[in-house]
């Protein structure tokens, strides 16, 4: 069962990858608390650690968990980094591989592992970009 729920989430991931239209309204209700747990896993972090990255609390993550959804802000940080996770599963090829790359460091950005700037907008947009620099062979 956990496997066929892990699937959906999976899919419902990539399908918003690949049509942010489709996912919009979702955004904006709050994605299900299940978007967290399981990013949190293929990001390879605690639920704790995840939490900061996506900027909740641990009090507000206890609230989520009880309300079963997170809010739309959260849902929204979530989203980018569910793009994020999808681009680096298609530069580096297999969730094992992309949970390595993020905790190592990374001399592109001073020793620091990508887990660690991926918290802001800008943190984000330098890993993906480092992504696609390693996609087309410069680095």
């Amino acid at each position: 069962m956990l496997a066929s729920v892990e699937r959906t989430i999976e899919g419902a991931i990539e399908e918003a990858v690949q049509d942010p239209a489709s996912v919009r309204q979702v955004i904006k209700d709050g994605f299900p608390i299940g978007w967290f747990d399981h990013l949190s896993g293929l990001f390879g972090t605690s639920a704790l650690t995840f939490a900061g990255i996506v900027g909740i609390d641990s009090r507000t993550l206890s609230r989520r968990r009880h309300e079963g959804r997170l809010s739309s802000r959260e849902s929204n940080a979530l989203y980018h980094l569910a793009v994020l996770y999808a681009h680096a599963r298609d530069v580096l090829g297999n969730a094992e591989t992309v949970k390595e790359w993020l905790h190592s460091p990374e001399p592109d950005f001073a020793g620091v592992p990508p887990i660690e700037l991926i918290d802001t907008a800008p943190g984000i947009k330098e890993v993906d970009q480092l992504l696609g620099r390693i996609e087309h062979g410069v680095f």
